[in-house]
This record gives C-alpha cells, sequence and structure tokens, in this order.
C-alpha cells in the first residue's frame, strides 16, 4: 500500500506543481515572441543503479514520470539558449548538482531515498503526507541548481554567494503559485530538521552553503514576503522581529524583479 501511494504522490504532485504557468506569471513576454526553438531546454535521463535500494527509487521515478512530467510543462515555457540535460543517478551519497562542463543537472536516488525517510520520521499529523513534502522538496532542490545552471548559462552576475543565490531563486519561483509554497515549505522544514541534526562542536564555516538554520529563516523570509498576510502567524512564532519582517517583504519584491528581468527573454506563456 505504501509503494503504490508513493507511485501516484510523488508522480502527480509534481505534475499539479509545474504544469500551472502561474510560476512565470508577471513577467513581461514582449521579448520572447522572437523565440523559434524547438529544442527542448530540459531532457531527462537516468543511470542505472547498482544497489537494490537506488534501483527501487530508480523503477520508482521512472515508473511515476515524475522528472519528464514536471519538465514536459517547463519546457512549453522556458526556452534556454543552451539546453540541460537532468541526469537521475545513484551518487553514493546524499547530494543534487550542477555540472556546467556538461551542463547537467545531477539528481542522486539517495536524495530521493533521504526526503521519504525524513518525512517519514516527523510526528506532526497535521504535516502533509511524506510522499507530498518528498515532491515538493526535489522540486525546491530541482530548481535551486536549475538556478546554478541559469547563472553559468546566461552570464548571471552574482554579487555574493550563489549557493545563496540558488536558494533564492528556488524561493521565489515557487512562492508564485500556492502548491509551490508547500514545496518551498517543505523544504524550509528539511533545513531546520538538519539543523537541529548539526554538530555544532565540528562545523564546516568554509563551506559554500549557509549554514542549514540560515537557509531555513532565508526560506521564510521571502515567503512571508511573497505573502504576509498567510505567513504572519509564523513569524510571530519565530519572534522576528517587525523592522526585519518589513525587510523580507523588500528583498522578496527585488529578488523576483532581478531575475524576472533575467529570465523574461526567455520565457513564452503558450497561447
Amino acid at each position: 500500500m505504501k509503494r503504490q501511494i508513493v507511485l501516484k504522490v510523488i508522480g502527480y504532485a509534481l505534475v499539479g506543481l509545474w504544469l500551472s504557468i502561474g510560476l512565470f506569471s508577471g513577467i513581461a513576454q514582449s521579448q520572447t515572441q522572437q523565440q523559434t526553438t524547438t529544442t527542448p531546454s530540459f531532457t531527462v535521463t537516468y543511470t542505472t543503479a547498482e544497489t537494490g535500494r537506488g534501483q527501487e527509487i530508480q523503477g520508482l521515478m521512472q515508473r511515476t514520470q515524475s522528472m519528464e512530467r514536471l519538465l514536459s510543462g517547463v519546457n512549453q515555457i522556458l526556452f534556454l539558449p543552451e539546453p540541460l540535460t537532468v541526469n537521475q543517478q545513484e551518487c553514493g551519497m546524499v547530494n543534487a548538482y550542477y555540472s556546467p562542463v556538461d551542463r547537467q543537472i545531477v539528481m542522486c536516488y539517495e536524495l530521493v531515498d533521504y526526503f521519504l525517510n525524513l518525512y517519514a520520521s516527523q510526528n506532526d499529523p497535521s504535516a502533509p503526507p511524506a510522499e507530498v513534502s518528498t515532491a515538493g522538496a526535489l522540486a525546491f532542490v530541482l530548481w535551486h541548481e536549475i538556478g546554478h545552471a541559469l547563472v553559468d548559462i546566461l552570464d548571471v552576475p552574482v554579487l555574493g554567494r550563489e549557493e545563496d543565490a540558488a536558494d533564492q531563486f528556488s524561493t521565489v519561483l515557487l512562492a508564485r503559485t500556492d502548491v509551490g509554497h508547500a514545496a518551498a515549505q517543505a523544504a524550509a522544514i528539511w533545513f531546520y530538521v538538519g539543523s537541529g541534526q548539526q554538530d555544532y562542536t565540528n562545523i564546516p564555516y568554509w563551506d559554500e552553503h549557509s549554514l542549514d538554520l540560515q537557509r531555513f529563516y532565508s526560506i521564510v523570509c521571502l515567503l512571508y514576503g511573497s505573502s504576509p498576510n498567510n505567513y504572519a502567524g509564523l513569524m510571530q512564532e519565530l519572534n522576528i522581529p517587525e523592522r526585519r519582517q518589513a525587510m523580507c517583504e523588500t528583498e522578496y519584491a527585488e529578488t523576483w524583479e532581478n531575475w524576472k528581468e533575467i529570465i523574461g527573454p526567455y520565457v513564452r506563456v503558450p497561447s
């Protein structure tokens, strides 16, 4: 029974998330009418897993066609000057990354397994099913890596750490739809739980990523900035002062406007 739930929910939750062109709503289309290429921006591939569990996750993703359905909708809207491959493979670790050498986004089977276990272990009866949260977290990670790819392909100047910029890109884009908000919330929970498991006696301050707790607050801040009324209670619960809340609204607006200007020329909303 659990396997059937996973097969259905991961596949169709992602479809519902991405076929909505609301993710790109508000982007000027005046520059997009000249986009005539028929080459899809994203192609999904699989590398055969060697371990038993890896093969199970690979089979899960192939049967649900989750990434294919997700990116099929995006391929109707976003037309990049260079095509990208999203390769699902066994990595030997929980990971996902963008490789600029071969223009490839790698989504590891171990990451799917990690998310399923993470959300299943949460003792919150009001939380979405683990499979739904897994789908949301995977969506956040994918757009994070697409953010890295855009920086590379479009020569986007990044003033600050690129990892932070990729988190911001993923969050503000997800914040364009209600289901996207749920996906970003799942990612925030991931970082919040991770912060509680972090060894604070041996923190890699040299790492290119912000600390998990910082990433949690950054996502929450941008989500609040996109919809203050819906997150006012959470901001009070987290004891975030009004001055910072006001800054979150400004940061969301600025981040969205900046990315909108960058990707606008490559967006074509279907007629």
